[in-house]
This record gives structure tokens, C-alpha cells and sequence, in this order.
């Protein structure tokens, strides 16, 4: 491991052009190796305008129009919240849905929630061209990082992005990386985000955002983190390197 480290020291100074998905990330590799920020570039969706949603969900499971979907789409694995999640779901009332879409080691926990909560369902994972109509047959979608490494520190996580392109408002944990999307109005940031009735009060009070507000908000971020932004930055890297 050190040669590894010893050859990317070198090697990260000799570049022409180095490339990062998030801020902190490049704040880390600057301050690390003594260069400058390496060039961003985010991990977005293509913009799109908000679309009526096909009610996929509701259709699928009999979920009723007035109760409220929320959504966990993503790799089901240990330190993204998932039992935090279910915990919070089975002490809240069937108004509350919780829709997990996604695979990982974690799939059978979810399946076996779903299997003694009616509020509870599980849906195997899908296309990524598909991805946009299942986000957008929900209300809310949930994205929560909880490990201590740099990787959930520093991550933006794209399930964010995605739920952004959706117009979701999100609830997701108190990391510094998706701190520095989250704005006003744009959903909740969970601050004790391993703590089950944290979780449970943050679904309920999502509710209480203002639709109007919440859309607002959603819309001036997918118009700034869309792939036709970070299509201009990568060429705009292409165009100085060709100039050197």
C-alpha cells in the first residue's frame, strides 16, 4: 500500500489536468498534496422539466392517494440508514409508506419488514433509463450516508441528484458533502441521522413544507446540478488542455 501511495504522490503532481466529483474531495487532494484544486465535475442527471408522475408505485403495491410515499432508492447495504429507516416506518402509521428500490446485502431485512408492515414494500431494482419514472412516483425520497470514512464524509451521492431531477424533497443525513447542496426549503437535513425517532419526527415533519417553496427550490437546484453544466465544465478542461 505505501509504494501505491508513494507512486500517486508523484504521479498526482505530474498531471496536465485531474478531475474530482465533489468539493471536498478536491479541498483534500489540494491540501494533501500541496496542488491546485483539481477541476470539478458532479455526477448530475440531465436537466428535465418536471414530469406528471405515473404513479408507478401506487399502482404496483395499492398504496392509496392520500397516503404519502416515501422513497430509498440505492444500493441496500449497512451504513446508508436502512435499518434506521425501517425502525422509523414501523412505528409510524399507514400514512406514512416506505417504498426501498434498489439490491444489496440488505435485501432480505427490507423483504422481511415489508412482510410484517403493511406501510413497508420492497422493489427490485431497475433500469437506469427506467430510474426516472419509479423517482418520481414518489413524494419524498430519503438519502442517508452514516460512516465516518472520507467516502460518506465528502460524498454528494447521487440518489440526491436524482431526487433534485424528480423535485423531491429530500431528507438526508447530516454529512458535509450533501450539506453543501442542500438549501432552504429543499427538504431536511436529519441531524442525528443513526437515531430511529430522528428519523421518524424528520417524515413527519417534511409534511409540513410548502409545496410551492419546496418546488421552488428544487427547481433552481436542477437547473444548476444537470449534466449540460458539467458537460460545459469537462469540455471547458478538454479546451485548456488543447491550448497548453
Amino acid at each position: 500500500m505505501d509504494i501505491f501511495k508513494s507512486i500517486k504522490k508523484v504521479l498526482i503532481k505530474n498531471t496536465d489536468a485531474m478531475i474530482t466529483v465533489t468539493p471536498l474531495i478536491a479541498e483534500a487532494y489540494s491540501k494533501q498534496y500541496n496542488i491546485a484544486p483539481p477541476k470539478l465535475l458532479l455526477t448530475c442527471p440531465t436537466y428535465t422539466k418536471p414530469a406528471l408522475s405515473n404513479d408507478i408505485f401506487r399502482k404496483k403495491f395499492n398504496i392509496r392517494a392520500d397516503q404519502k410515499i416515501y422513497l430509498y432508492q440505492g444500493g441496500l447495504l449497512p451504513k446508508r440508514g436502512i435499518e434506521e429507516i425501517l425502525g422509523a416506518f414501523e412505528q409510524l402509521n399507514n400514512q406514512f409508506v416506505i417504498v426501498f428500490l434498489g439490491f444489496g446485502t440488505l435485501v432480505d431485512m427490507v423483504k422481511k419488514a415489508a412482510a410484517k408492515n403493511e406501510n413497508i414494500f420492497f422493489h427490485e431494482a431497475v433500469y437506469q433509463a427506467e430510474l426516472p419514472d419509479f423517482t418520481g412516483s414518489a413524494d419524498f425520497g430519503f438519502g442517508l450516508l452514516q460512516g465516518s470514512t472520507r467516502n460518506h464524509q465528502f460524498a454528494l451521492g447521487n440518489k440526491i441528484f436524482e431526487y433534485i431531477k424528480a423535485r423531491l424533497p429530500i431528507l438526508c443525513s447530516n454529512m458535509p458533502g450533501f450539506k453543501q447542496i442542500m438549501e432552504s426549503n429543499m427538504g431536511i437535513v436529519i441531524q442525528d441521522h443513526n437515531n430511529i425517532l430522528a428519523i421518524k419526527n424528520a417524515s413527519i415533519e417534511i409534511q409540513n413544507l410548502e409545496k410551492e417553496k419546496y418546488l421552488e427550490a428544487l427547481e433552481i437546484a436542477a437547473k444548476k446540478y444537470n449534466w449540460e453544466n458539467q458537460e460545459k465544465a469537462l469540455l471547458d478542461i478538454y479546451e485548456g488542455l488543447y491550448e497548453k
